[in-house]
């Protein structure tokens, strides 16, 4: 499922869940609500990336996705209905530390994955065009979503052997604007 671009809500109900066999959703950067009963049951998905502008999750909406394995929240989301996530098996669900997300995730004791804000945890240096890349990680996290943006420079690339022999690491998410991956950036 696409949600065009410019769309600001899905409503409740917008889809069956007895009809609904999604394996990818992509949501565009303009949402801000997801509406109760949506995506349940989407048995196929496995990963979902919620963008920056939903403060909103609809109770139910994504419950009964039993292989969905990762789940990425904004920042700023300030409300997830009752089971919105409920019967997902083995889920780990990306927050930014001490946020309502955050609280979120640990309330409902799914496995969190820490989500990055400045650059403490990694070494980066800055492009020609302002752009970072990711040259190595200092952290200890075993599950990983790699930010967006580091100090304000938009995350374009992870340089050669950035992540080698960390073998903490179980899985890396990377954001949509990673367009190079260096060799050997995750050699064990």
């Amino acid at each position: 499922y696409i949600a065009k671009n410019g769309t600001k809500t899905i409503a409740d109900n917008a889809f069956d869940p007895f009809h609904v066999r999604y394996e990818a959703i992509v949501l565009p950067e303009s949402l801000c609500r997801i509406g109760d009963y949506n995506f349940q049951k989407s048995n196929y998905l496995r990963l979902l990336h919620i963008p920056e502008n939903v403060k909103y999750i609809g109770k139910y909406s994504f419950n009964n996705c039993v292989n969905l394995k990762a789940v990425i929240l904004p920042e700023n989301i300030s409300k997830i209905g009752d089971y919105a996530f409920g019967d997902c098996k083995a889920i780990s669900i990306g927050a930014y530390e001490g946020t309502y997300a955050e609280t979120f995730v640990k309330s409902q004791k799914y496995d969190l994955i820490k989500m990055f804000k400045s650059s403490s945890e990694f070494d980066y240096s800055v492009q020609e065009n302002g752009t970072a890349i990711i040259n190595s990680y200092n952290g200890t996290e075993s599950k990983l979503v790699l930010p967006s943006k580091i100090d304000g420079y938009k995350v374009t690339a992870i340089d050669d052997c950035a992540f080698e022999n960390n073998q903490n690491i179980e899985f890396v998410v990377m954001p949509d604007n990673i367009l190079s991956v260096g060799d050997f950036a995750f050699y064990d």
